[in-house]
């Protein structure tokens, strides 16, 4: 099994014109995809098994992510 600090995960994605509107900012639910996606990924290298996000207490959207923009979520077990 690997430990806690064998977890971290860096995801890097480009938002393109298809991730945003017509504004050419990123689309909220796509931002919350990607960032359920890069919580789960340190849990399954962790559990080595099915796991389940069961919840996202907050998420506070402060600055719009435009298209050509790189958004890099960082993330591991606590």
């Amino acid at each position: 099994m690997p430990a806690i600090a064998e977890t971290r995960q860096e995801l890097v994605h480009l938002v393109l014109p298809a991730h945003a509107n017509v504004h050419g900012n990123l689309f909220g639910g796509r931002m919350m995809y990607w960032i359920a996606s890069a919580a789960t990924l340190p849990a399954l290298r962790l559990a080595r098994s099915s796991v389940l996000l069961g919840s996202m207490d907050d998420l506070d959207f402060l600055a719009p992510v435009r298209v050509g923009d790189l958004v890099t979520f960082r993330s591991q077990v606590e």
